[in-house]
């Protein structure tokens, strides 16, 4: 590893930290950033995948509200939902016995991930980024959650805006593209990311490391999967293989169309 750009131990020019003790320049943002803005676009239009976007939202974030990422969303997002687990860089708020450890990174970091971020771009950024960083529990994801599902209304407060809830979650360039803007949508082979049961209105997110959600609002269903498939290396790909986070969803989508089928049948009239 560089002394260039790395070392063991934190300051003012290596203040972000990658990993339990490496600490990245204080340069890697922006960087990073103009690495984004000299990237090319695509001649043809079409679905990439790529973070890039995502990097750069906290930027923008930043500039408008004057609070770094991780401070805007605790106090406009998290604090209100009563979501204590959720946010960056969790080692700043919980001793490690409570965070689950990630891949031995034997490539960047030569150890095993604990407590900072397992994405590489985001360990550069100091564990603040828009597509990778975020740590919690399944039940404080819930209620973030249950905010979508009740169009950015939560607890009395409306925290977002009913059209913004809809516009991120819609179909953008259907039916070329699935995907809306915040959130993935159904595959044409549904198992790839949610259910054969699932509804065309459907939204969620499959997480890199494994976790997993996804909100049917016809059925009302939300389904919250944290699973740790890259401990102990990221070779292991036998949760998509198996199709197990999409399962999980199809058994609880059959589960309640069971119960309402169970429901109206007991008040159908019966000759005894």
């Amino acid at each position: 590893m560089s002394r260039r750009y790395f070392r063991p131990d934190s300051s003012a020019r290596f203040p972000l930290r990658a990993a339990g003790n490496l600490w990245a320049r204080n340069d890697f943002p922006e960087r990073i950033t103009k690495e984004i803005a000299a990237s090319p676009l695509n001649e043809k239009p079409g679905y990439v995948y790529s973070d890039l976007s995502f990097i750069m939202y906290p930027r923008f974030v930043q500039r408008v509200s004057g609070k770094t990422i991780d401070r805007y969303v605790k106090d406009e997002i998290y604090r209100p939902l009563g979501a204590t687990t959720l946010g960056y860089n969790p080692t700043r708020r919980f001793p490690l016995s409570r965070i689950v450890p990630t891949e031995y990174d034997s490539l960047f970091r030569h150890s095993q991930l604990h407590g900072t971020v397992h994405d590489e771009g985001a360990a550069l950024l100091g564990g603040l980024s828009g597509h990778a960083g975020l740590f919690g529990n399944a039940n404080d994801l819930a209620k973030l959650v249950q905010l979508y599902a009740w169009n950015g209304k939560y607890g009395g407060q409306q925290l977002l805006k009913p059209e913004t809830v809809a516009e991120y979650t819609r179909c953008q360039f259907c039916p070329d593209n699935r995907r809306a803007l915040g959130f993935d949508r159904p595959a044409a082979d549904p198992i790839v990311n949610s259910a054969k049961s699932v509804s065309q209105q459907s939204y969620g997110h499959t997480g890199y490391t494994g976790t997993y959600f996804w909100f049917d609002p016809k059925e009302e269903l939300m389904c919250i999967v944290l699973t740790n498939r890259v401990n102990p290396t990221r070779r292991n790909n036998k949760i998509t293989e198996l199709s197990v986070r999409s399962g999980v969803l199809q058994v609880a989508l059959e589960s309640i169309q069971q119960a309402r089928k169970q429901a109206v049948e007991s008040t159908v009239p019966k000759e005894n």
